[in-house]
């Protein structure tokens, strides 16, 4: 009986030193669509990079970038640190990535590579708030997109 006490002890106080990290910083669930000219993005990634509370500090981290891939009808869902996580709570600026295209059979809106970042015309600024559900709808457009299915209306 004794060794049976021993052991629920070992494994009670055990656990928690041993037990999974938690993510040094605090999360919070993001969710959405991508639209290029109104249009679902249906390949590609955003990008949401946290900002720092004060941008000209070198030594603030303001957290780890979250990422999230456009399925067919342009939603995402944001990963950081483990699959659909979140983002780090507080405010981001967003960038959209897509892979390369065949200019003659794009399979995707022309909309990629914009980097969207403080002091730009286009800027994307989103604040991911703790304890909610985050829902954002990505709207990007390209007025060089003339013709075929992902034309500026």
């Amino acid at each position: 009986m004794r060794r049976l006490i021993v052991a629920v002890a070992v494994v009670c106080i055990g656990l928690p030193l041993f037990g999974c990290s938690k993510a040094p910083y605090d999360l919070a669930d993001v969710h959405g669509t991508a639209l290029c000219n109104g249009k679902p993005m249906t390949s590609g990634f955003v990008i949401f990079s946290p900002i720092p509370d004060d941008p000209g500090s070198v030594t603030e981290k303001p957290g780890k970038p979250a990422t999230g891939k456009f399925d067919e009808d342009g939603h995402f869902v944001l990963s950081t640190y483990g699959n659909e996580d979140g983002a780090v709570v507080g405010k981001h600026t967003a960038r959209v990535s897509m892979p390369s295209v065949d200019e003659d059979d794009p399979p995707n809106p022309p909309c990629g590579g914009k980097v969207f970042v403080p002091g730009t015309t286009e800027e994307r600024i989103f604040e991911v708030v703790g304890g909610e559900d985050n829902e954002f709808t990505l709207e990007f457009s390209n007025p060089r997109a003339k013709t075929g299915p992902w034309a500026a209306p």
